[in-house]
């Protein structure tokens, strides 16, 4: 008997990403239950070093005390580097203002935080979406299948899941940008050890892509951050070649640090896609790298755990209004009034700003505070 088969339950939480786990967390604090928790899998997410605002562990009453569980590393400011290898400016602050840390740790510590609660956590070889109605989802989840009310989902699906579920199989033009990633030994890097900065460009191949260099003290990290015309004109390898030879011009990097091109990784992330994107469809709501939130300085940590709150307070009052389909609509906005500054950031006017920075010290620290704290640059 099929019936027999199916597990009921309130949500069904999709994704390895830090939000999907905090997702579950808010919703088991807000008393809902059965909850289930299931990752992607075709799309693992991948490790690497990331920029957390320390802002995101006062977010949460599930996220206070993980901060502890985490190896940081503390930020003082925000280094500006021209391409042309010469001019810089900065902004560095007497107190930490962001930190460093691993994705793969983030998501270490609120796996285990899940499994305290006793959510039920699946990593199944196979994700289907049988059917949706106006009662909720049937969803295979490898060889079980779920009923659920609602969805959350906060991994990138594949097209034929996107479709089932009424989700746009395709950004928008101009949202996709190709993130190339190339790890190094910490040896590499010239940055001191004592109050470090993050450094960061901003006018790269004369495209508006961005460069930046992060450590953790055990590695050194470089991130090139460009749209994929851009990344097919020039060449992924070739792009972080030169993007290594402006560091080594400042003098960030040592001279003999060499790199192979098959080193770099890259990956496509939605730029601030969430401002564009619609982040509701059937049953299901959008989080983290499925509902496009990154910031346009390409920092994802704390916009996806912000959307994932706002998700789970819209969802936990949806079900208990009928239609639910109606009742997720609030989603399309609550999230905006606390993120939509943060999100679009000020890219858009960094070409008409970029030569203040370089001479005006107010500039690069208004800046910079914009870009790492989401502060408004006029002020």
């Amino acid at each position: 008997d099929m019936a027999r088969t199916v597990q009921n339950v309130e949500v069904l939480v999709v994704g390895d990403h830090p939000a999907a786990f905090l997702a579950a967390l808010e919703l088991h604090r807000a008393g809902m239950t059965p909850i289930v928790h299931s990752t992607v899998p075709t799309s693992p997410t991948p490790d690497r070093l990331v920029r957390i605002n320390p802002a995101v562990f006062n977010l949460s009453d599930s996220l206070k005390g993980l901060k502890k569980r985490l190896s940081l590393q503390s930020i003082y400011g925000l280094r500006f580097v021209a391409a042309d290898g010469q001019s810089t400016s900065e902004y560095r602050s007497r107190s930490a203002v962001t930190a460093v840390g691993r994705l793969s740790d983030f998501t270490a510590a609120l796996t285990q935080l899940s499994q305290s609660r006793q959510i039920t956590m699946l990593r199944p070889r196979s994700l289907t979406v049988i059917g949706v109605d106006e009662t909720g989802l049937d969803i295979q989840v490898g060889g079980q299948r779920i009923r659920a009310k609602a969805l959350i989902v906060a991994d990138d699906l594949p097209a034929d899941l996107k479709r089932a579920l009424s989700i746009p199989t395709e950004w928008e033009s101009g949202i996709l940008h190709r993130r190339l990633t190339l790890n190094l030994s910490r040896d590499c890097n010239n940055e001191p050890t004592d109050r470090p900065l993050l450094t960061a460009c901003f006018d790269l191949f004369g495209s508006g892509a961005m460069g930046q260099i992060i450590t953790d003290g055990h590695g050194t990290q470089l991130d090139v951050i460009l749209s994929p015309q851009t990344a097919r004109t020039i060449g992924e390898a070739t792009a972080m070649g030169q993007w290594v030879a402006i560091l080594q011009r400042h003098g960030l990097l040592r001279p003999n640090c060499a790199f192979s091109p098959k080193l770099v990784r890259s990956i496509d992330i939605p730029l601030a896609g969430a401002l564009a994107h619609e982040g509701v469809a059937d049953r299901t709501l959008l989080i983290g790298p499925a509902g496009g939130f990154y910031s346009s300085s390409g920092e994802e940590i704390y916009p996806a755990c912000i959307s994932a709150i706002h998700a789970v307070s819209v969802l936990t009052d949806a079900l208990t209004r009928s239609p639910l389909q109606d009742a997720l609509a609030p989603y399309r906005s609550s999230w905006r009034t606390t993120l939509g500054d943060y999100m679009r950031g000020p890219q858009e006017n960094l070409r008409f700003l970029l030569p203040l920075v370089y001479r005006n010290t107010v500039m690069a620290r208004r800046l910079a505070e914009a870009i790492l704290l989401g502060k408004d640059l006029v002020r």
